[in-house]
C-alpha cells in the first residue's frame, strides 16, 4: 500500500504538470501575438486634390489558357503580382505566376511560373495533384511571404494551404510548411486575401473552411513566422472568403464572400485588441451571390480614413461587373457605389494595394487575362466628395 505521502507527492506532481501545461497553452495563445496592428500607412494619404491621369489599364496575357486569382504586394522590387494560369481551374497543369510592374517603363513583366504541383510535391514529399489560389504579402520587417491552396485527393473541398517566404531576390520560394489547421485528416481550408499586420512582424492570415459548414477562421503567426493557432470569427453559415482591413492599431473591419445563406446578405464584422476579440457580425447594405470581394483602404488628404470595397454587382451576371464602393457609415454597414471599373463575362476575384497615391487592382479578365488597373487617389477623393454632398 502506497504511502500517503508519496501519493500527495505523486497527486501534486500531476497538478503541477497539468498547471504548467495549461499555462504555456495560455502564453501561447495570449502573448505570442502583438496587440498593435501596422495602422493605415501615411504612404497612403493622399496629399492634394487635383487631377492626374486618372485611370490606366494593362493587360498580363500568361502562355496559358486560362489565368485568375491574383494578388498584389509592394516590394523593393516594386508591386509584384501573382496569379495561377493553365488550362482551366482545376487543372493538373496550373501553375503559379510572378509578375512586376516597371514604373519607368509603365509596364509589367512577361509572368515567369515560381510553383507547380509537381515542385510542391517534391518540397512536401507528398502527392500534389492541383494548385490555387496564391496570396502575397509583406509584413513589418519587410519579409514577403507566399501562401498557396493545393489538392492531392478530390477537389476544392480536400485542399489545405502551403507556407513560403520570398528570398532577397524575390525570384525563389523557400518551402516553410504544410499548416496543420485540424486534428482530422487537415483537409479542407482554403484562402484568398493577405494578412493582417502586426507592428512587432506578426500577422494573422484570414482563411475559410469549405467541407460541408462553410466557416470563416484566421490563422495567427508569430514573429518568425511559425504558425500559432487559429480563431473561428463566428457562428454564421455559408461565410468565405473573409476579407480584413486594419481600422486603426486595434480594430479591424472584415467582409465576406456569402454563399447562398441568409437571402444573400453580405455580412461584415469588426474586431478589436488586434484581432483577439470579435463583435457580433451584423448586415451591410449590399448583397453578395457567391463572389469574392475585397476591402481596402487609405487616409484622405484631411486625414480621414477611407474603406473601399471591390465588389461584384452584375446585373445579368453578378460577375460580370466589377464596382468600387466606398464605407459611407461603419456601424450601419453602408455602402455606397462609386463607380464601375470594368464589365465582361466575367470580371471577378479582385485585389487591390495602394502605392505612389495610386491604388492598383488586379482582377480575373474573362478567364483568360489578368487585367490591372491603374486609379489615382485624388480622383477617389473628389469622387468621394461629391458622393458626401448627394
Amino acid at each position: 500500500m502506497m504511502k500517503k505521502s508519496v501519493l500527495f507527492r505523486f497527486i501534486s506532481f500531476i497538478l503541477l504538470g497539468i498547471f504548467l501545461l495549461l499555462l504555456g497553452f495560455y502564453l501561447r495563445h495570449t502573448t505570442s501575438i502583438e496587440n498593435v496592428f501596422i495602422s493605415v500607412s501615411e504612404a497612403n494619404k493622399t496629399q492634394s486634390v487635383k487631377t492626374k491621369k486618372t485611370k490606366q489599364s494593362f493587360f498580363i496575357n500568361p502562355p496559358e489558357k486560362s489565368a485568375h486569382s491574383s494578388s498584389l504586394v509592394d516590394t523593393k522590387k516594386g508591386l509584384m503580382l501573382v496569379f495561377f494560369a493553365g488550362l482551366k481551374e482545376g487543372h493538373k497543369d496550373v501553375k503559379i505566376y510572378q509578375s512586376f510592374f516597371d514604373t519607368i517603363k509603365q509596364e509589367w513583366s512577361e509572368p515567369r511560373v515560381i510553383l507547380s504541383a509537381e515542385e510542391l510535391s517534391r518540397l512536401n514529399h507528398k502527392f500534389i495533384k492541383k494548385l490555387g489560389n496564391p496570396v502575397v504579402f509583406k509584413d513589418s520587417q519587410n519579409r514577403v511571404h507566399f501562401f498557396v491552396v493545393g489538392v492531392s485527393l478530390g477537389g476544392w473541398a480536400t485542399s489545405k494551404i502551403y507556407q513560403f517566404v520570398f528570398d532577397e531576390s524575390l525570384e525563389k520560394l523557400e518551402f516553410k510548411q504544410e499548416l496543420q489547421l485540424s486534428t482530422f485528416a487537415n483537409f479542407s481550408h482554403l484562402i484568398r486575401t493577405p494578412a493582417l499586420i502586426y507592428e512587432n512582424g506578426a500577422f494573422a492570415l484570414p482563411l475559410y473552411h469549405e467541407l460541408i459548414d462553410k466557416y470563416p477562421l484566421i490563422a495567427f503567426f508569430d514573429q518568425e513566422g511559425r504558425f500559432s493557432h487559429t480563431k473561428r470569427l463566428n457562428s454564421l453559415k455559408g461565410q468565405l472568403q473573409p476579407s480584413i482591413i486594419a481600422l486603426n492599431k486595434s480594430q479591424c473591419l472584415v467582409f465576406f464572400r456569402n454563399y447562398k445563406s441568409y437571402e444573400n446578405t453580405a455580412f461584415v464584422q469588426i474586431c478589436s485588441l488586434g484581432a483577439k476579440e470579435w463583435q457580433k457580425p451584423f448586415q451591410s447594405s449590399l448583397k453578395n451571390y457567391d463572389s469574392s470581394s475585397v476591402l481596402s483602404v487609405f487616409k484622405d488628404h484631411n486625414g480621414k480614413t477611407q474603406i473601399l470595397l471591390l465588389h461584384n454587382d452584375g446585373e445579368k451576371n453578378v460577375r460580370s461587373r466589377l464596382s468600387l464602393y466606398y464605407l459611407k457609415d461603419t456601424s450601419k454597414g453602408e455602402f455606397v457605389r462609386l463607380l464601375s471599373l470594368d464589365e465582361g463575362e466575367e470580371i471577378s476575384y479582385p485585389a487591390a494595394i495602394i502605392k505612389d497615391e495610386n491604388l492598383y487592382i488586379s482582377y480575373t479578365f474573362n478567364r483568360q487575362k489578368i487585367k490591372i488597373q491603374k486609379l489615382d487617389l485624388s480622383y477617389l477623393q473628389n469622387l468621394l466628395e461629391f458622393k458626401g454632398k448627394e
